[in-house]
């Protein structure tokens, strides 16, 4: 899907191009519109994410938090035109004592009607005041003129934003963030126990090809025939497994030496043979060497007692 809105991205500005070069169209709206289309190929960066799973985890950690965040904005928003309301209307009824010439003339009186002048400059003020973008002390000083309770007020609103309201957004944010990677972990672990599930049916399917007689055990001549077999030998590549002698891969997978492979012995054979070997596979085999070392070491030196006796 996004590869594909690129190349229509891509189509749109071939022919918006080749219109403004036919002097066709040559109005400035038209221009700027190929220039913002234009801008839009820096999105071809998002598709490293697909090369980097602590980028896409991290794109899918800020996508799943857009809903928390518009209803932090909502509420953030209440809490400012709550505080706006009572504000405005303290200043407003002090700088209802003074004509316009005095409060064009008063620097505290201008900044008051800047700041507080109605309800819609007191949210930016406030808005302001909470990401600093202004110093909360040249907002606040004009207000000890208006009253006692403003200034009270706005230091409350100030401390209950910054103290209570963030912190409890940011952990908000945390939270989601981890149920979020919790919830791609669960997705992983799902998607491959589900690859794991397709690829045993897989070796049923096969089992069943392989077994000629239908008996539901496979012996060495059936293995032999399904190696020399093209089809069945590509197929058996597919899977995972490289192409090797009938009798070593017979001896491999039958594990209780029964001289045929069932559909147990067949499955757990397939699952451990497949792949190169692993760090595990290889300390597995040299803790095996080392405990039969020990029991010729230990069996070698009880025959020499023996002897040693007689």
């Amino acid at each position: 899907v996004f590869d594909l809105l690129l190349v229509l991205l891509a189509f749109v500005e071939i022919i918006m191009s080749s219109a403004v070069e036919s002097t066709a169209v040559q109005s400035m709206s038209f221009i700027s519109g190929l220039k913002t289309l234009k801008m839009l190929r820096i999105i071809r960066i998002f598709r490293i994410f697909k090369f980097f799973k602590q980028l896409a985890l991290l794109a899918v950690m800020i996508m799943d938090s857009i809903k928390e965040l518009a209803w932090a904005i909502i509420m953030v928003c209440i809490i400012m035109y709550v505080f706006a309301v009572s504000l405005t209307s303290n200043v407003s009824l002090h700088l209802k004592k003074f004509d316009a010439g005095e409060v064009a003339g008063n620097a505290d009186l201008t900044n008051l009607h800047r700041h507080f002048g109605s309800v819609l400059s007191t949210v930016y003020t406030l808005m302001q005041v909470m990401l600093g973008g202004v110093s909360w002390h040249e907002v606040l000083d004009p207000l000890f003129d208006v009253d006692f309770i403003s200034p009270i007020l706005l230091l409350f609103y100030i401390m209950f934003v910054m103290l209570c309201v963030m912190n409890i957004i940011t952990g908000v944010f945390v939270d989601n963030a981890l149920l979020s990677a919790k919830l791609q972990r669960d997705y992983m672990v799902e998607k491959e126990l589900y690859v794991k599930e397709r690829y045993i049916k897989q070796l049923r399917a096969f089992f069943k090809t392989v077994d000629y007689s239908g008996d539901g055990e496979v012996s060495l001549d059936e293995l032999q025939e399904m190696l020399e077999d093209d089809n069945l030998s590509a197929y058996f590549r597919v899977l995972g497994f490289e192409a090797v002698e009938a009798e070593r891969l017979f001896n491999l997978l039958d594990a209780d030496g029964s001289g045929t492979i069932d559909l147990d012995e067949f499955l757990a054979g397939c699952t451990r043979l497949k792949g190169p070997a692993r760090s595990m596979d290889i300390h597995a085999l040299m803790q095996e060497c080392r405990k039969l070392l020990r029991f010729v070491e230990t069996t070698g030196a009880a025959k020499v007692g023996v002897q040693a006796i007689k």
